[in-house]
């Protein structure tokens, strides 16, 4: 009987340790693929923003659009409206995808400032935000708040 008692105290103890060990092994795959998940947040942001700057920077007439918009913004035609319109609205999806990356621990804080500071500087300008203000009920309250938060003096610290 003493045998018994021994192997089953000796089985406890190698039962408790094999939970243990799975413990640490789980901790250690979840980190793991937390940074995974980050890091492939960070990589299609990414991705995203070259994608609008390459179009900013390679479509011919987008320069100019841009700098129209932000100068003569009620000069511009009606296909230029729509244009400088759905490149605001892309911009906005990158901002507002940036925002939930974060507030779901998708993105680190260090990214999303820079986003962020990016993002609130291209939204000081009258023409995206007269843009905003017409398509802000499309987005959800949490990032909406965000956007309205943006102050003049950061306006005027972060004017591009």
């Amino acid at each position: 009987m003493k045998n018994l008692q021994r192997w089953s105290l000796v089985a406890e103890i190698v039962g408790a340790v094999a939970v243990v060990v799975s413990i640490v092994y789980l901790t250690i795959e979840v980190n793991r693929n937390t940074s995974a998940i980050q890091s492939q947040t960070s990589q299609g942001l990414l991705e995203m923003a070259n994608d609008a700057n390459q179009l900013l920077a390679l479509t011919p007439g987008m320069a100019d659009l841009f700098v129209r918009a932000q100068t003569d913004y009620d000069l511009l035609t009606a296909a230029e409206h729509l244009r400088w319109r759905r490149w605001v609205n892309s911009e906005l999806n990158i901002w507002e995808h940036a925002f939930h990356s974060h507030a779901n621990g998708t993105l680190d804080s260090a990214m999303w400032i820079g986003y962020d500071v990016g993002y609130r500087a291209l939204f000081c300008d009258d023409s995206s935000n007269r843009i905003w203000r017409e398509i802000e009920t499309f987005y959800g309250p949490g990032f909406r708040e965000h956007v309205n938060r943006t102050t003049v003096d950061e306006c005027e610290q972060t004017s591009l």
